[in-house]
């Protein structure tokens, strides 16, 4: 591989340098793949090999070969940076983020979207992906969930989409998509949004007979109140305690983060 690349860098052999690279992809040595894309990337810079590379990422997503699959994704990471292939990269990210055996893929797949909001790409199918996971049970994707929209929230974007999940997530009958509505709210708060629909939650959640999302509101509760949001509508939920089947222990926990937080203004 380094031979290519020398060649390739005196403008010498591109055809030969594209066979050699897209061959190192499929390579179950990693010192191969990651040789192979170094040499994508000295192609990249002489205008040549995007097509080729686009195919070598499209066949590695496809691999089960873990290795060749974080090798792909890496190389379309090359590809967004040069303006290339950003339809196929989002899909691939959303694709990506959903692998429940390897956090490495999810990882990538994170990397991969960065970059497509880097060239202002990817935030609708960003926002699918995290439709599609938020109702796993596994805690490794709903993380995958939430450090996405992060990212999103970095690039000033996301949050009307985070709202709307959330909200719908407090709702839904799946217990683990009420868990990650509390993060996705408590997020929100962080930036200074969602307060209103995540004190509606919590009042709603608080009417709840299931005592768990009883719990969940409390969470939300304190996390407003950290934030100077909430008071008023948590008075009103201690007033009706007793007709909520609010328990004393829950009523007193509520009322004392009320009173840390009123103390703190």
């Amino acid at each position: 591989m380094g031979l290519f690349s020398q060649l390739v860098e005196k403008d010498q052999e591109f055809a030969e340098a594209l066979t050699a690279a897209r061959d190192g992809l499929k390579s179950p040595d990693s010192g191969t793949r990651v040789a192979a894309l170094n040499l994508f990337e000295k192609l990249f810079e002489k205008n040549k090999g995007f097509a080729e590379a686009a195919t070598a990422a499209r066949e590695g997503v496809q691999s089960p070969d873990t290795g060749t699959r974080v090798a792909a994704l890496s190389l379309f990471e090359k590809l967004v940076e040069k303006d290339q292939e950003f339809v196929e990269a989002a899909t691939v990210a959303r694709e990506e983020l959903k692998s429940t055996n390897f956090g490495v893929l999810r990882s990538r797949a994170l990397n991969l979207f960065r970059k497509l909001f880097e060239k202002n790409k990817g935030f609708a199918e960003a926002a699918t992906a995290v439709r599609e996971v938020i109702k796993s049970p596994n805690i490794y994707l709903q993380e995958a969930a939430l450090c996405l929209f992060k990212e999103l929230f970095k690039e000033g974007r996301g949050f009307k989409e985070a709202i709307d999940i959330a909200r719908e997530a407090m709702q839904s009958p799946d217990s683990y998509a009420r868990d990650a509505a509390v993060n996705f709210f408590s997020a929100l708060f962080e930036k200074e949004q969602g307060f209103g629909e995540g004190t509606t939650a919590a009042r709603k959640a608080m009417q709840s007979s299931n005592v768990y999302d009883k719990w969940r509101a409390l969470s939300l509760f304190k996390k407003l109140f950290e934030k100077g949001q909430g008071f008023s509508e948590a008075r009103e939920v201690l007033n009706n305690s007793q007709s909520l089947g609010i328990t004393s222990d829950m009523a007193q926990r509520l009322n004392n983060a009320l009173k840390e937080a009123e103390a703190r203004i």
